[in-house]
């Protein structure tokens, strides 16, 4: 029966783990796919490109000709004026994919794996191993609105305050939408205009990318899983520590007070570079140079006679 249960703990470790897998690769090719789309983006535009660098070295010319400033007004605009708008269209295009930034591609690739993605948020127990909630509670967030078909959610809701003004609360906190999220999630690009909603697939994406990243690093953990499971269980209690501290520094050769450990670290350090002062003027792959120490490649050591012939015996027998 303990084998059995046993058994059972494992497996359900390992099917933790594998789960925890898909769900990492498969947010991390939703990435690997819109960055494949951002370059293929940037090479069926390079004309456009050429375009408006071709623009930009007129407008440069006509800033830098003679007469006066009005003068030179006029032949700027006479660069500009007939394609104005779209030369500002093809900026603005430009702009949004401009810093190898393959976000705003990530939702062409969304939606047939969005079901199966929310499945995992759904049914797996996600936990923080600090303080910091804000993941978790970006999850609850997408999942309350998983049904919700609209393009564009709140984030803020207003409420009365006593004196019968209202003020707007947050709903979830938006620490992961960082300046290159910003413009794909909010649609705005000046981080210091107040978030009110957010589109719901670029956040959704967002989130997942957070809840990835995050279980990758340690900071979110699944419990009963092996790989992805909390760090901090597997750290020495306080009570283990003072049990165990004696024993440790015995075995160790190191003393476990904080004075003595530190002056005997400090013995060890001046007894080494001793050795290394001693050393130094037979030491041929040391060299000082211009007050900085430098060292030269080990020279490979000589094949031993026969190693070939050994190797060729030894697979043959194998």
């Amino acid at each position: 029966m303990t084998l059995t249960a046993a058994l059972v703990f494992v497996q359900i470790a390992r099917a933790l783990d594998d789960v925890a897998d898909m769900f990492v690769r498969l947010v991390q090719k939703l990435h690997n796919h819109a960055y494949g789309a951002l370059i293929e983006h940037q090479g069926d535009h390079v004309e456009r490109t050429d375009s408006l660098v071709a623009t930009l070295h007129g407008v440069t010319l006509a800033y830098r000709s003679e007469g006066t400033a009005e003068e030179r007004l006029d032949a700027i605009g006479a660069v500009l004026e007939p394609d104005a708008e779209r030369i500002l269209a093809q900026c603005e295009a430009h702009e949004a994919t401009a810093g190898r930034n393959h976000l705003p591609f990530l939702t062409r690739f969304y939606s047939h794996r969005r079901a199966v993605l929310f499945r995992f948020l759904e049914r797996i127990e996600l936990v923080s191993t600090s303080s910091d909630t804000s993941t978790i509670d970006a999850v609850a967030f997408v999942l309350a609105h998983n049904a919700d078909r609209h393009e564009w959610i709140s984030v803020v809701r207003e409420e009365k305050r006593e004196d019968g003004t209202t003020e707007q609360v947050s709903l979830v906190g938006l620490s992961m939408v960082t300046e290159k999220w910003l413009p794909v999630v909010t649609g705005s690009k000046n981080p210091s205009t107040p978030i009110t909603r957010v589109l719901r697939r670029p956040f959704e994406i967002c989130v997942l990318t957070e809840v990835m990243q995050d279980l990758r690093s340690g900071d979110l953990c699944i419990p009963g899983s092996d790989r992805y499971s909390d760090y901090r269980g597997q750290l020495v209690s306080e009570e283990e520590y003072r049990n165990g501290l004696k024993s440790y520094g015995e075995r160790a050769g190191i003393p476990t007070e904080a004075a003595p450990l530190v002056a005997s670290l400090k013995e060890r350090l001046t007894k080494a570079a001793a050795r290394a002062d001693e050393g130094f003027p037979t030491n041929e792959c040391l060299s000082i140079e211009d007050g900085e120490a430098t060292l030269k490649r080990l020279r490979r050591k000589p094949e031993p006679v026969g190693l070939r012939r050994f190797e060729k015996q030894l697979k043959e027998r194998m």
